[in-house]
């Protein structure tokens, strides 16, 4: 079953603080980008790796994010993610 957009950002909800919060904010940028919307996958790819998403390969990797993957500005932002 896809999430859609809308139920991942509401998961992750206002206070990306909450536990969890940085991987439903991954799973919203896949389906953004999924949904060809790749300035708000990369929006929400920001906001996943500011509230500790980590995980470089799998934004590199990820069938999901293909489409996004040409875009300079998420490779600047694995590039220079914590």
């Amino acid at each position: 079953m896809r999430v859609r957009p809308a139920d991942a950002v509401a998961k992750a909800g206002e206070d990306t603080k909450l536990s969890g919060a940085e991987n439903a904010l991954f799973d919203a940028a896949r389906e953004y980008a999924q949904a060809d919307r790749n300035d708000d996958a990369i929006a929400f790819l920001q906001r996943a790796f500011a509230a500790g998403f980590k995980d470089r390969d799998a934004v590199k990797n990820d069938p999901a994010l293909a489409k996004a993957r040409n875009d300079s500005r998420l490779k600047t932002i694995v590039a220079t993610a914590n």
